[in-house]
């Protein structure tokens, strides 16, 4: 992780904080109970996102939980259960961009049938594909699409980051 990707992540952690009355030198536990409770609204109390969820929503737990799990006072619990949001929010996208794929191919079929049955009683022979995707499900697949891949690129960060930190553990540890 370079600076300019802690500044990245300083900066939105500070803007963050601020949109909840607090800022960096405030009591972990009371930041974590006000996060806590502001993901639970946006995404419900179930393992799983089951209410309908809003892009924004999305977006901002995207770009905002990778902050609070790299900032250095979140410690080993409270950063295991943002990592649990995090999981949660990747999940809903992945089966939001399976289900948006899944509701084109049932609409497209059910076009090109009655396409079909439209050819039947006009008489012409060849019918050309002109179904257009969805203007919201395509804006929807593209945030997520942005939201997993920033997702993926923050997990190798953190791979990268642990695999170096035990290295020089075991590497401390073996020289004394």
């Amino acid at each position: 992780m370079d600076d300019n990707d802690l500044d990245n992540y300083n900066s939105i952690l500070i803007n963050d904080l601020k949109s909840m009355n607090y800022n960096l030198n405030d009591d972990i536990e009371s930041i974590w109970e006000s996060l806590n409770a502001r993901l639970h609204k946006k995404f419900g109390y179930t393992e799983e996102i089951t209410k309908s969820v809003l892009p924004e929503d999305l977006n901002w737990a995207c770009v905002t939980l990778p902050a609070y799990i790299n900032w250095n006072q979140m410690k080993s619990p409270t950063r295991l259960l943002l990592e649990f949001w995090q999981r949660k929010i990747s999940n809903y996208l992945k089966k939001s961009s399976e289900k948006g794929k899944a509701k084109k191919v049932r609409k497209n079929e059910t076009n090109k049938v009655s396409e079909a049955e439209e050819a039947d009683k006009t008489g012409i022979d060849e019918i050309e594909d002109v179904s257009e995707a969805d203007e919201t499900d395509a804006s929807n697949l593209n945030e997520a699409g942005k939201c997993l891949i920033k997702f993926f690129i923050m997990f190798f960060l953190i791979c990268t980051f642990n695999i170096y930190y035990f290295y020089t553990i075991i590497s401390k540890n073996k020289k004394t």
